[in-house]
């Protein structure tokens, strides 16, 4: 299951780079931004962008709209790169009296196109005409661009179901790449236009991942050729609509129908009488004749309601349906919840609410996943169902909830339904779907299995939602914090006052009397930024105290450098005294080169005098974005845990052995570099991502050298971490804490790269806009070192360890130095320095077996989440706890996952016996690992007493155990192991040697022996 994601979201250092130039982005990876001007064709002027209906309002941003001129596209020897080109409309100016504005087609001007390709035209609505964020997909469009080297104009037709709000609105077209360079150009001029032309790549090729305008990218003359046509269409006559099923019953004591045909509905009809609708209403008592009325109140409408008089009118059984569901929240998931909604008493027997989302292999979507049996469970007297479930969801991916009847499904693994991944499935395992919905998110995230969804919500996979009204109604997304509107086994919070009328009700309303439907809170105080202005010196509606202020003197920096209370040598928006000032002589370093005052020989931005020998953590990523952008390790899948990486260069002068050497967290290791590392050569880079396969990686990395963690994750914190740097002896290279104000889907990165001090997030510090840059600069560019990817210097042993990294000269390639003297233990053993009785290539002192510790029992599965996983112990009397670890081992290569556990001080004493005491820990969720295999060893003074496995052997790489095989318990638990049960020893003895393994089942006894268990004297 993936975390929940973070309430509080980026650093606020945006200012520190203005504007980009094309010198800049022409560096971009893996292409460059080329101009079909240079080609010789000459400008289109045709009769003008064709007319879909003239009927239709226009809406452009285009000045001109008869000419197209070559433009700009991002292609390189790789090919070109996928495209997405965006434009923005604001139709708050339309009258459109109220009435809906109806999508009705998308022109755009194609200049050429090489290969004949599909493409996509999504509309989003939009807070403020910047696409950076506040986006939500209304729709999309679709066509084939044909081949052509004439200009054309393209027309893309809807179908009347896209709804444009009267503000802002975001039209992107999107076409993809392909391996020809140069196979497309958008068609513009320099004719005018009324708001930006905006580009990016999904590769971020050209340094155009995100959203760009082009004339900050040295293209200030182009204009994109775009318009969208509209119809305001006139809302339907409701006469014309069906009367209720009980037509008669026209009002009650409350002045609404109260189902009961009385008084109260002769003398509504008798006081409107003779009212006629004129097509935009239907009078009050108009009841007559069936099935639409006349939309006249008199006498037929009268004899109706008194034909009727004393009728009880009953509302239709409800049908079954899906009617609230949650999956995620702030903090820890312990309150997901499903609900169903139906006639009241109505059994369940029979069906399951299952979980379509993501799984593994090949096929990767339309997954399977997780599956609810409601089997015993029945309808209410108010006709719901809800359970509260904790952590059992999966997050941040696009899933589909559904209700079906007579699931054939184990619950063991997952399935693939959709074989082909082409949205559809096509493995049905149950007999009858009774209702469904996805939870999408944008881009990648937006796969769906149900026609009827929830989200986008902005960025992220909207997290559940609710039906309004219940068990009939439009889903309505949930907030990502539990509020007023989770009322799980409760009617929806379908009618709660809104006294601002922005869409969020006054109960979940961070200001209730201004309209924010954001809720944006940039100080998370609880009271939205609307309500929260006390002082806003730049009038940006961003209170004061959210704003940048690197001098923490109260003020923003803008206003600081405005009101002239701080100077800005270089104009960057930045006071001086905030700027990279290395030598401490009061003046930025930037200023002190482009005075003359210092040299910068190598050009980047340091003052000469400034640079040493340096080995850092240049870049970190722990929050890549949630889409394709997000795509770090270039493999063509955002992941949001395999695209986290670290980033190390070295500039020390001298080569870098780093094998054996490891990366950790707060939380533990999480990277050992293996023993051939190649050395890294002055100048050289290696990047650690968090997982996935090499050899898919894509992108260019500068020739860095590339690895992925060993632990088979990072698990870097968002909410704030420190990253460690060690070499294999313990000694720290580097470190660096974050907290959890920075990434903003994207990395954190030094500024000035290698040498400077501060971290910030990517886009900010780099000139091309970049997200993240592993292996090269922030501007795309290598750090200067050569043949980094490669071992440097001879390998006499062919161990495949470089020599001068080398801590023996015979072959041992895992470069084991038990006893940590610096030289191997092939060496130690063939010189003589250390003896090998039983020749099994570990020096004799190595291997000291500890006693008078031992591991009595753990659990680490059960079904649903994992809950109550734990580590039991005995320790003999005489042994101090205190001397005794606990470590994990990782299957997945043999290394420790984790922090090794010190028993005296992380577990809890319990039971004491004779000669004995035992102590347990309870774990946190996952706090095990699930096997196949994985297991744990237990020291005495560094010396192991036990190393034990679950579903399967391990040969430990490195941790107190190295060296050695790990013996298989011989039982292990599923996810079918009920909660409760354990794995633990049982028998009578007086060490481990005289106990078996056994399945403790609904028997777990942590602190004490188990049952079945003696330990005597």
């Amino acid at each position: 299951m993936a975390s929940s994601r973070p309430t509080v979201r980026g650093l606020t250092t945006s200012s520190l780079v203005i504007g980009l130039s094309f010198a800049a982005v022409a560096l971009g990876r893996p292409g460059e931004l080329t101009s079909s001007s240079s080609d010789g064709q000459p400008p289109y002027r045709g009769a003008g962008m064709p007319v879909c209906d003239s009927s239709n309002t226009v809406v452009t941003e285009s000045t001109d709209l008869d000419t197209l001129n070559g433009t700009v596209v991002c292609s390189g020897s790789a090919g070109t790169s996928d495209h997405y080109y965006g434009r923005s409309h604001d139709l708050s100016t339309l009258d459109a009296g109220g009435n809906e504005i109806v999508l009705e087609c998308v022109k755009w001007g194609i200049y050429s196109n090489d290969l004949e390709v599909t493409a996509t035209i999504n509309i989003f609505s939009d807070d403020d005409g910047d696409p950076s964020g506040g986006m939500s997909l209304l729709g999309s469009l679709s066509d084939t661009i044909p081949v052509s080297s004439e200009p054309f104009f393209m027309t893309f037709t809807g179908d009347g179901s896209i709804v444009l709000p009267q503000g802002f609105i975001f039209v992107e077209m999107f076409i993809p790449g392909s391996s020809l360079s140069e196979s497309h150009f958008v068609g513009g001029n320099n004719g005018g236009q009324s708001s930006p032309s905006w580009i990016r790549t999904a590769d971020a090729s050209c340094g155009i991942g995100a959203w760009t305008e082009l004339d900050n990218i040295g293209w200030e003359s182009v204009n994109w050729v775009e318009a969208i046509e509209v119809s305001i269409e006139a809302p339907g006559d409701p006469c014309d609509e069906a009367l209720p099923d009980c037509p008669a019953d026209v009002s009650g004591p409350s002045n609404v129908p109260d189902n009961v045909v009385s008084v109260d509905d002769v003398l509504k009809i008798i006081a409107n009488y003779g009212q006629v609708g004129d097509g935009t209403f239907r009078p009050v008592g108009d009841c007559h004749p069936a099935p639409n009325g006349d939309c006249d109140v008199d006498v037929d409408d009268l004899l109706e309601v008194i034909g009727a008089f004393g009728a009880v009118c009953e509302d239709p059984a409800p049908e079954l349906a899906m009617n609230e569901v949650r999956t995620n929240h702030g903090g820890f998931d312990t309150t997901e919840y499903i609900e169903l909604i139906g006639e009241p008493g109505a059994s369940l027997d029979g069906l399951s609410w299952i979980v379509i989302g993501d799984g593994s292999g090949d096929s990767s979507a339309g997954h399977l996943e997780t599956a609810v049996s409601l089997d015993g469970a029945s309808l209410d007297a108010n006709g719901l169902y809800s359970v509260i479930l904790e952590n059992l969801f999966e997050n941040s991916d696009p899933v589909t909830h559904a209700v079906v009847r007579n699931l054939n499904y184990n619950g063991s693994g997952t399935v693939d339904l959709d074989t082909n991944d082409d949205g559809e499935l096509d493995v049905v395992l149950w007999d009858e779907i009774i209702d469904c919905v996805s939870l999408i998110g944008e881009g990648d995230d937006a796969l769906a299995y149900c026609s009827a969804t929830i989200g986008p919500d902005g960025p992220f996979v909207a997290v559940g939602g609710y039906r309004c009204p219940d068990g009939i109604g439009d889903w309505v997304m949930a907030p990502f914090d539990l509020s007023c509107l989770d009322t799980p086994g409760a009617l929806n919070a379908c009618n709660e006052p809104d006294s601002d009328n922005d869409n969020v009700p006054d109960c979940a309303d961070n200001c209730v009397d201004t309209p924010n439907e954001d809720q944006a809170d940039c100080d998370n105080d609880g009271e939205g930024d609307a309500c929260d202005l006390v002082t806003d010196c730049n009038l940006n509606g961003i209170p004061d105290v959210c704003e940048t202020d690197c001098n923490a003197n109260g003020v923003p920096d803008d206003c600081d450098v405005n009101d002239g209370n701080s100077f800005d040598c270089n104009e960057n928006g930045i006071p001086d005294d905030c700027e990279n000032d290395c030598n401490s002589n009061g003046v930025p370093d930037d200023c002190d080169i482009d005075n003359g005052d210092s040299d910068d020989g190598d050009g980047n931005g340091i003052p000469d005098e400034c640079e040493g020998s340096v080995i850092v953590i240049n870049e970190i990523q722990f929050d890549p974005a949630s889409d394709i952008s997000g795509d770090a390790n270039g493999d063509g899948v955002r992941d949001g845990s395999q695209d986290e990486f670290v980033e190390i260069v070295n500039k020390s002068g001298a080569d870098l052995c780093l094998g054996g050497g490891t990366i950790s967290d707060a939380a533990g290791l999480r990277h050992v570099f293996p023993p051939d590392t190649p050395a890294l050569g002055d100048g050289c880079v290696i990047v650690v991502f968090g997982g996935g396969d090499p050899a898919t990686f894509a992108a260019d990395f500068g020739d860095a050298v590339i690895q992925v963690a060993s632990t088979g994750f990072l698990g870097l914190n968002n909410g704030g971490d420190t990253v460690t740097l060690a070499l294999a002896d313990g000694t720290v290279l580097d470190q660096h804490t974050y907290d959890g104000n920075g990434g903003q889907d994207q990395s954190i990165t030094r500024f000035p790269d290698v040498y400077g001090v501060d971290f910030f997030d990517h886009s900010v510090a780099s000139p091309g806009g970049f997200l993240f840059s592993p292996g090269t600069t922030i501007n795309g560019t290598t750090f200067g070192g050569s043949d980094c990817g490669a071992a440097s210097g001879s390998d006499a042993d062919s161990d495949g360890v470089p020599d001068g990294c080398d801590n023996c000269e015979l072959f041992n390639p895992g470069q084991e130095d038990c006893n940590d003297n610096g030289v191997g233990d092939a060496c130690d053993i063939n010189n003589g320095d250390s003896q090998d009785a039983d020749s099994d290539g570990i020096p004799d002192e190595c291997q000291v077996v500890a006693s008078g510790a031992w591991i009595n029992e753990l659990h680490y599965d059960n079904s649903g989440g994992d809950i109550d996983e734990m580590i039991e112990v005995v320790i003999q009397d005489g042994t101090d706890p205190n001397s005794v670890t606990v470590t994990l081992y990782n299957g997945n290569g043999g290394n420790p996952y984790g922090s090794a556990m010190v028993v005296g001080t992380d577990f809890t004493a319990g039971e004491s016996g004779s000669g004995y005491t035992i102590y347990s820990i309870i774990l946190a969720s996952n706090g095990l690992q699930n096997g196949a295999p994985d297991g744990l060893c237990i020291d005495v003074n560094g010396n192991v007493a036990e190393f034990l496995s679950y579903e399967g052997t391990i040969t430990a790489a490195s941790g107190p155990a190295a060296g050695m095989t790990s013996v298989d318990i011989g039982v292990s638990e599923s996810s079918q192991t009920t909660v409760g049960s354990s794995l633990g020893l049982t028998g009578t003895g007086s060490g481990p040697g005289d106990f078996v393994w056994s399945v403790l089942a609904d028997s777990a006894n942590p602190g004490n022996t188990n049952v079945g268990q003696t330990i005597s004297p």
